[in-house]
């Protein structure tokens, strides 16, 4: 009789043992959500100490049900919960990993502040570091002010570096330039780059300080002589507008030159447009045009308008070309440079060719030499091959024409309130025409008020 019943008992064993794993695979999963939610809760608010007690307490859990898991892995994977288990399991590695980093770290800062406390500058600069960040402990400007004043006052250059940007930006104390600028002249006499570029900022400017370009002057002649790219264009600005020292193109362009080939771009701007107007050197077009040209490819848009400016003009100093002042232009519109975005809009409306039949022909003549020169056939059609002009495109035109008129560009609500009126890429609208023209008179454009006149 009991050995009829052994199938029953083991059968109901195996149920209940399914069910104890399932279980235990469920609270499983439930800790794994709770650990997940934790570690991004906790450190995106940069809670350490939070993280610190969560990290002790789920410890032991964390083992007990990596452990489990592991053991009856096979079991798991039988019920093809495998991907969910490995899911499981990497969960509960990592939070072991980031637990046992954050309790590691707790006791570096405990033993850090032990030495701070005992005059430690290493470790005084490392807790205003930590506090200042919260990187380990919870962000306290105060207690990073705190440590940053303990090494500061026994001479560390970066602390007293720091202290003064926590003055300056009120982190931690009141907002205080008078202070920040102390403490940036004691960093910067240590050669301290970057205090030195600030402390010079703070006398141009009147920072904590009586203005006084010739002290601006020493400090970044200081960081310059340590070769920092930044204050180059800050000595080439003082020599451009005559601050501390007398006004000298000559030098200036030397500065700018030296901060643009350490890859300024505004000194590369600067140094185009002096390349481009002779100021402080000869005129030199080739070389203004690969200064503005890497201007304008990192992102400079008035280094993209003077090129269009350059290519768009007839004026024997470069060859016209429409198309490529079209390019140009396009890439300062689309940044937002007002005057860019008026031309594309003048382009568009009027369309641009070559000024006379005779430009047209010597540019093509010219274009048949260097053909002949390299011994090739003149290909049929060189015209279209060539095309060297922008058609009119009145839609195109009334698009960049309203981009300058939101930015209160008079000329371009001009033009704008004339295509309202006149229906040119854009619906007649008188309400609309006389809006813009109303907007450019404001502003003293004469036409504009004639204009408004007619149609009122």
């Amino acid at each position: 009789m009991s050995n009829l019943n052994k199938p029953e008992l083991n059968m109901q064993s195996k149920s209940s043992r399914a069910l104890s794993y399932e279980i235990l695979m469920l609270l499983a999963g439930m800790s794994a959500f709770v650990t997940t939610w934790t570690m991004v809760t906790f450190q995106w608010r940069q809670s350490a100490d939070e993280l610190f007690i969560f990290a002790g307490i789920s410890g032991p859990v964390t083992i007990f049900m990596l452990i489990f898991l592991i053991k009856h892995r096979e079991y798991f994977s039988s019920k093809g919960l495998h991907v969910t288990l490995w899911c499981i399991e990497a969960i509960f590695i990592l939070w072991l990993f980031l637990g046992s980093f954050h309790i590691l770290n707790r006791n570096q800062i405990e033993r850090a502040t032990a030495f701070a406390n005992q005059g430690n500058i290493d470790a005084q600069f490392n807790l205003g570091w930590r506090y200042g960040k919260g990187q380990g402990v919870n962000q306290d400007y105060k207690e990073s002010l705190k440590w940053y004043q303990k090494a500061a006052e026994q001479g560390d250059k970066l602390a007293q570096f720091n202290l003064a940007l926590r003055f300056s930006k009120g982190e931690g104390t009141e907002q205080d330039d008078s202070k920040s600028t102390i403490w940036l002249r004691k960093a910067a006499e240590q050669g301290v780059v970057n205090a030195q570029i600030l402390l010079g900022h703070n006398y141009a400017n009147a920072v904590g300080v009586e203005q006084n370009y010739f002290e601006a002057l020493k400090w970044w002649s200081k960081a310059a002589a340590q070769n920092d790219p930044s204050a180059y264009a800050l000595l080439a600005w003082l020599s451009d507008n005559g601050k501390g020292v007398k006004k000298d193109p000559y030098t200036a362009f030397y500065w700018w030159e030296k901060s643009a080939d350490a890859g300024n771009s505004k000194a590369a701007l600067r140094i185009g447009y002096m390349l481009l107007n002779g100021v402080g050197v000869d005129k030199n077009l080739d070389a203004a045009k690969r200064y503005l040209e890497r201007a304008a490819d990192s992102g400079e848009a008035q280094a993209a308008f003077l090129l269009g400016q350059i290519y768009y003009r007839n004026d024997k100093t470069s060859e016209e070309d429409p198309r490529a002042a079209a390019v140009w232009w396009l890439k300062a519109a689309e940044q937002g440079h007002v005057e860019a975005q008026y031309n594309l809009g003048l382009l568009y409306e009027n369309g641009k060719t070559f000024k006379d039949a005779k430009d047209k022909a010597d540019f093509y003549e010219m274009l048949r030499n260097e053909i002949a020169a390299a011994k090739k056939n003149l290909p049929e059609g060189i015209e279209e091959m060539y095309p060297c002009s922008v058609s009119p495109d009145p839609v195109q035109a009334a698009t960049w024409y309203r981009a300058a008129a939101d930015q209160g560009y008079a000329d371009a609500q001009l033009r704008l309130g004339m295509m309202y009126k006149n229906g040119m890429g854009i619906e007649s609208n008188i309400s609309e025409a006389r809006s813009w023209l109303r907007k450019a008179a404001d502003q003293g454009n004469s036409t504009a008020i004639e204009e408004l006149k007619a149609i009122e």
